[in-house]
């Protein structure tokens, strides 16, 4: 039978097509052979230290735990991945720790924070290999562990640290600060990832930057009329009421200003809050559909005040259950209303894969925390922890670095009354330039 593409293919020895390709796929040079000063593959990955390093202490003092091999190869993977992750998340606080961030390097910074999600939903899945090791079998090796703690893990604590995870929000080590369990040289790389500038500090930096959520804008009637061949106004041209204009008159250097997006929201927060209480206030509705109207329009409207108003948001941050500033916020969101512009497409990227970031931490530690309540119960750890009961409290969002960005959703309003963007600022989000010479950003931050 044909095949339906028209790829047909006889695989007799007599065919000479086939024989062709056999023949040309023998045609390379073993430059191993050849080159015997080059580096070898083994040589290359140093896979004698590599291969070397799964030292079984079961098999030392005693007859060997098969499972202690899995359990120290899964942990050195864990250890090998969170290198990789605090290398590229080191690179992506370089290229974010300038006064002006060039928008040239933002695709860079996204492949590299998509890289760090593929990597952590790697490590939540590599749990479950680890599941396929028993209690019992846990049970054989366990004593060789002594006081060894996944708590002790440096390079994981490290990316807390350059994620931004404040150190005040930590659960304590058996009422001790996390830095206890560490020595000397491990203390100093510790101090210096939590006093340098964390990924969530140059993050809110960079928001606060974005173009047009502050200042007014200054425009030209020339770019406020998009003008027919005729002289007549477009419908999209901003033109108010007028109707015709001579073109002569458009090219004059006429200008006027126009509110900036933070100005155009709160319009637009206010228009939507009117229109749920007078949805609340239609004499049709039935008494329990009022009071349920209006208790969405007051919860709503006091949801909605708390970012509106500057100085309740403060107090938001003063008792740290936000991290964001004020304007950090207003960039994020005006980020998520126009993310569809050319502009803005990157950075809502980079602010999603934050977010998966958190989440994807939040499901290793959950996965860790079930993981060793099926394998402990409530037994001490090694480390002398609680244990199930102390991990569980690592589950919380005292742990998520850009909880702000989760709960943007909050404040989000039905498209039809988001704000519509100027000409000259859909032409500024239109395109793609280095940042450092657009007039929009406030350098002097």
């Amino acid at each position: 039978m044909a095949c339906p593409m028209g790829y047909t293919a006889r695989f007799q020895g007599g065919d000479s097509t086939l024989n062709e390709k056999e023949d040309n796929s023998q045609e390379g040079i073993n430059k191993a052979v050849i080159d015997n000063s080059g580096v070898s593959y083994r040589e290359y990955l140093q896979l004698d230290k590599l291969l070397s390093s799964q030292s079984m202490r079961s098999a030392v003092q005693g007859p060997p735990v098969h499972d202690e091999h899995l359990f120290i190869i899964i942990h050195q993977s864990y250890e090998l991945w969170f290198k990789q992750i605090i290398f590229d998340i080191d690179h992506i606080r370089t290229l974010l720790n300038n006064r002006i961030v060039d928008e040239t390097k933002t695709l860079q910074i996204v492949s590299l924070l998509e890289r760090t999600v593929r990597i952590l939903k790697l490590l939540v899945d590599q749990m479950l290999v680890l599941e396929t090791m028993s209690p019992l079998d846990f049970v054989e090796f366990r004593k060789y562990l002594t006081s060894a703690s996944g708590f002790q893990s440096l390079q994981f604590r490290l990316l807390e640290n350059k994620l931004g995870v404040i150190s005040e929000h930590r659960v304590k080590y058996n009422a001790q600060h996390y830095r206890e369990v560490f020595h000397e040289e491990e203390l100093e790389r510790l101090v210096d990832s939590e006093t340098t500038p964390s990924l969530f500090n140059l993050i809110e930096k960079w928001l606060e930057r974005t173009p047009g959520i502050v200042e007014d804008e200054v425009e030209h009637i020339s770019e406020l009329l998009a003008v027919a061949p005729n002289g007549t106004a477009t419908p999209d041209s901003g033109a108010g009421d007028i109707d015709e204009v001579d073109e002569e008159l458009v090219l004059l250097p006429v200008e006027r200003k126009r509110k900036g997006f933070w100005a155009q929201y709160l319009e637009a927060v206010e228009k939507y809050i009117n229109d749920l209480k007078t949805e609340s206030e239609n004499p049709n509705l039935t008494d329990a559909e009022r009071a349920q109207c209006i208790a969405e329009y007051h919860k709503t409207k006091q949801s909605f005040d708390t970012i509106t108003n500057e100085r309740e948001h403060q107090k938001f941050l003063d008792k740290r259950e936000r991290r964001l500033s004020h304007n950090a916020l207003k960039g994020a969101l005006m980020i998520y209303f126009y993310r569809d512009m050319p502009r803005f497409s990157q950075p809502y990227q980079i602010l999603t894969f934050l977010m998966d970031i958190d989440s994807l931490l939040q499901k290793w530690r959950y996965n860790h925390v079930m993981l060793v309540q099926r394998m402990l119960g409530s037994k001490q750890g090694s480390g002398g922890s609680s244990g199930y009961l102390y991990l569980r409290t690592t589950v919380s969002d005292r742990y998520k670095v850009f909880l702000d960005l989760f709960n943007l959703s909050t404040w989000l309003i039905p498209r039809v009354y988001i704000p519509k963007l100027s000409p000259k600022m859909f032409k500024t989000l239109s395109q793609h330039s280095n940042m450092n010479n657009h007039h929009y950003l406030n350098c002097s931050r």
